[in-house]
């Protein structure tokens, strides 16, 4: 006969039925941390959000219009000497091409300059880079990105400007006074756009090779002089 003061042991259905409801209210507390780890993260990333400033778009632009400075005429006599050596000397066509892209304030305003020098390839020393023209003002009209073209007396108020106008570059750089021989100088020019929304200036740079060649090889004829620009 069964003692009624003695405790009955579970039976292992009754054991399993206990695990199994410890093992739910386990997940249930983990569940609740998780989503609210979750949603704490969630405010987390809208706080960061908020607090990381808007990145805007920089200020771009690009001047061109140095290759058609060199497209300009240079001049010389029957013996040899040259004359002129002029840059631009098309003042009917565009000369300068200004492009611009995401500035704060419409209708920029771009100074522009333009600069050569003699490079050393060829016959003779390099000169120091020195300004022909400019600093001249260009007001644009397309907003605050665009493109836009300018004559060269748009921006230059002259139709052409002499390569001897630098202080270093003399006509007898290219001149070929021997009947029979060439002389090669290397010219570079540069046109530079400045504004106030660009950190630094952009630059249009192109080079030109001109060969004078005295042609005749009869001193008593005399010469002829023949200019090449190959940009």
């Amino acid at each position: 006969m069964t003692d009624p003061t003695t405790e009955a042991e579970p039976s292992s259905e009754d054991s399993s039925l206990l695990e199994s409801s410890l093992l739910s209210r386990r997940r249930l507390i983990a569940g609740a941390l998780l989503g609210s780890a979750s949603i704490a993260a969630a405010h987390d990333k809208v706080r960061i959000a908020n607090v990381l400033p808007k990145v805007s778009q920089k200020a771009r632009a690009q001047v061109s219009g140095a290759s058609y400075a060199l497209s300009g005429a240079a001049k010389s006599t029957s013996d040899g000497t040259v004359t002129d050596i002029l840059l631009a000397d098309h003042s009917s066509e565009p000369g300068v091409r200004l492009q611009w892209q995401a500035f704060s304030s419409p209708d920029p305003v771009f100074t522009l300059s333009l600069e050569a020098r003699l490079t050393g390839d060829g016959d003779g020393s390099a000169t120091n880079v020195e300004t022909l023209l400019g600093p001249a003002d260009v007001q644009t009209t397309s907003g605050t990105s665009g493109d836009e073209i300018f004559d060269w007396t748009e921006v230059w108020s002259t139709g052409s400007i002499s390569l001897t106008s630098h202080s270093e570059i003399t006509l007898d750089d290219f001149e070929a006074n021997t009947a029979g021989t060439t002389v090669t100088r290397t010219v570079e020019v540069r046109i530079t756009a400045d504004t106030s929304e660009l950190d630094n200036p952009v630059t249009d740079s192109a080079i030109a090779e001109i060969a004078v060649t005295n042609l005749d090889v009869i001193a008593d004829v005399g010469g002829n002089a023949e200019i090449v620009i190959d940009e």
